[in-house]
């Protein structure tokens, strides 16, 4: 498969950032090797795209990635696929519809740009996922040192999926999610696990995981609420922000009842709510079909949002802080978290 110019608004397009991008998935591969599975093709990719797009927000737009991220990965995919592939440097960018860069074109193109050369983008992109992966393998292993593991591939796939937003900031990307839960379920050893020496510092990523499992149920009725009130179209999913879901967290809690909920409120810790409804309505775009006790909250949640005296505007917090130095790691609700009481086992 090569890349289809005709599928991408050219006018758009910076080409110098969507060569950077192409050539810095051909040394990616060259110097990491290509991922194993189209699930972690696809997140590095991602990686690599939101990398691009966070430093150079008008060359590549992001009305165009999924189209751009689609085409790269599948021609990477083709690589993988040959029986006895020749030479990854001279046959990725032929696979990819892009003529070799000339030693002479590629310096051309490093001293006219001001992003980052091929090899730093390939290198940045796998320092943020290895370290990312360490910390979901340290807080999983200090997870089931303490309490009950994970018995199948779908509760430890459920277990990292509230574990992410726990330790990444808001502006990962689905693919990304996807190909992290990929790689942990098909890695995660459970024996490995047990007898790994955890850092302290780890623990406190770990309380947190039980605090976030625990509040599963209260969680679910949250997003089935939001859900509801968006699915009358009273707001779009683009603006999902922090002011909207504490008022449907406010909503529920109310009606708890009517969920079959009993909030302890002294355990409760609303940030993390607010954080995990917010991944998954505004990175995994999870919409499930709200049950008939959501949609009765969502008509008593339009009359309350209507009779708020100043509606501030909507804050998307899909976005959050990341420092580019080191890519850190780090949470939009960090400086908002309630402190967190001692828990008993999670359920």
């Amino acid at each position: 498969m090569t890349v289809d110019p005709t599928a991408l608004d050219q006018d758009a397009l910076d080409q110098d950032a969507l060569e950077r991008y192409l050539e810095t998935l051909r040394v990616y591969g060259q110097t990491y090797g290509i991922p194993s599975t189209p699930e972690q093709r696809q997140g590095i990719a991602a990686t690599v795209l939101r990398l691009l797009q966070d430093m150079a927000p008008h060359s590549l737009p992001l009305d165009q990635g999924a189209e751009i991220l689609a085409q790269a990965t599948a021609a990477w995919e083709d690589i993988v696929a040959m029986p006895s592939p020749p030479n990854l440097g001279e046959a990725f960018p032929i696979a990819l519809g892009q003529p070799p860069l000339a030693e002479g074109a590629a310096a051309l193109l490093g001293a006219v740009t001001t992003l980052p050369t091929a090899t730093d983008l390939a290198q940045m992109a796998h320092h943020w996922h290895d370290q990312l992966q360490q910390q979901i393998q340290a807080t999983l292993a200090g997870y089931i040192q303490h309490h009950t593991p994970p018995t199948d591939p779908l509760h430890l796939q459920s277990t990292v999926l509230t574990l992410i937003p726990l330790l990444v900031d808001g502006a990962l990307t689905s693919a990304e999610v996807r190909g992290l839960l990929r790689e942990t379920v098909t890695q995660f050893d459970p024996a490995s696990a047990l007898a790994t020496q955890v850092n302290p510092a780890v623990l406190e990523g770990v309380q947190r995981l039980v605090t976030a499992l625990r509040q599963k149920p209260l969680e679910v009725a949250v997003r089935d609420t939001a859900v509801a009130y968006l699915a009358e179209g009273a707001a779009s999913l683009m603006a999902v922000g922090e002011g909207f879901l504490e008022q449907v967290l406010q909503t529920v809690l109310k009606h708890q009842a009517d969920f079959g909920l009993e909030v302890d409120l002294a355990r409760l810790d609303s940030s993390l709510i607010l954080r995990q409804v917010s991944f998954q309505l505004n990175v995994m775009k999870a919409l499930p079909p709200p049950s008939k006790t959501a949609q009765r909250m969502a008509i008593e949640l339009q009359t309350a949002i209507a009779n708020l005296p100043d509606r501030p505007a909507p804050v998307d917090v899909s976005t959050g802080h990341r420092q580019q130095g080191n890519l850190s790691v780090s949470s939009p609700f960090t400086s908002q978290r309630q402190p967190i009481q001692d828990d008993e086992q999670a359920d």
